[in-house]
Formats: C-alpha cells, sequence, structure tokens
C-alpha cells in the first residue's frame, strides 16, 4: 500500500509541477506582454514631452521675436502701400526743387509672398537736387535697391539743368485674394 500511495503522490506532484510550470509561462508572457506596452507608452510620453518642449522654446522665441519681426515687416511694402510709396517719392522730389516722374511701375515675382516693385524714376533740376534724390532713394525706409542710374545735364545753354534716371526695386508683399 505504501507503494500506491507513493505512485499517487507522484502523478499528482508531476501533475501540480506541470500546473506550475504552465502558470509560470503563461505569467511570463503576460509580463512580456505588459512589458512591451508599457515600453510603448513610455516612448510615446516621451515623444511627446519632446514635442512638448520644442513648442514651448519655439513660443518663446516667437515672443522674443516679435519686435524683430515687426521692424522687418516695416522695411518691406505691404500690398496696399504702394500708392503711398509713390507719394513719399514725390514728396521727396517736391522738398528737394526738383521735378521727379514717375514713367513706369512693373512687378517682378520673388515667391508665393514676395514681389518686387520696379519703379523707373525721372527726375530733372540743378545738380545738387538730383544728387540729393540719388542719395535719398538710396535711404528709403523699405528694402530696396537702385539698379540703374544714369545722370546727364539736360543742355549746354541752361548750366544746371539735369536729369537723372534711376530703376529702384523694392520688396512688397504679394496681395493675396482671399
Amino acid at each position: 500500500m505504501f507503494y500506491n500511495n507513493t505512485k499517487t503522490m507522484a502523478a499528482v506532484g508531476g501533475v501540480l509541477l506541470l500546473i506550475s510550470i504552465s502558470a509560470c509561462v503563461f505569467f511570463f508572457y503576460i509580463v512580456r506582454e505588459q512589458k512591451l506596452t508599457l515600453q510603448d507608452k513610455v516612448s510615446v510620453q516621451a515623444a511627446a514631452e519632446a514635442h512638448q518642449e520644442s513648442l514651448k522654446k519655439m513660443m518663446t522665441m516667437l515672443e522674443e521675436t516679435k519686435l524683430d519681426r515687426k521692424s522687418l515687416d516695416s522695411r518691406v511694402l505691404d500690398a496696399d502701400g504702394v500708392i503711398n510709396f509713390l507719394a513719399l517719392l514725390e514728396t521727396l522730389g517736391k522738398e528737394q526743387g526738383v521735378t521727379l516722374v514717375t514713367s513706369s511701375l512693373n512687378t517682378e515675382q520673388i515667391n508665393d509672398t514676395f514681389e518686387r516693385l520696379i519703379v523707373n524714376i525721372r527726375v530733372s533740376g540743378s545738380y545738387e537736387g538730383v544728387i540729393h534724390i540719388l542719395k535719398l532713394l538710396e535711404q528709403v525706409p523699405y528694402q530696396s535697391e537702385l539698379r540703374a542710374t544714369n545722370i546727364s545735364r539736360t543742355s549746354v545753354e541752361q548750366r544746371d539743368s539735369w536729369e537723372g534716371v534711376f530703376e529702384l526695386s523694392v520688396t512688397k508683399f504679394k496681395k493675396h485674394e482671399n
């Protein structure tokens, strides 16, 4: 009888061993899946925190450069400021005692945001007046460049009769239709 009892205990022990091993393997897979899920959550959280930090830095930079951007915007003609710019040129001519005529206006595309306003200007008057207008055109308060200049005497009889022809390129914002 002692022999049967040992067999029964060995069988029960073997079944318990198999159940224990199966439970351990089952829990191992559950823990591994939990670990993988947790790693995914941690990496998503880290990416979200990095993105949030990047946004904070950009917002800080945006706030720090606000005045600089505003200053740059004022150096570029807006789409509706062309008439005011031409009036400024006329005023400069009147103040210098010369005749200033805008002979043509054209635009050149730069990109989707900006274009160049090409202004051809004819100035006639005294040599000092024409030269002073040239100096003022070089210093207009916008992003600009003088592309061409030509200064000549208009007549030999009139000693102080000069003419200047200038091509001025001014950067301006494109007018976007909504």
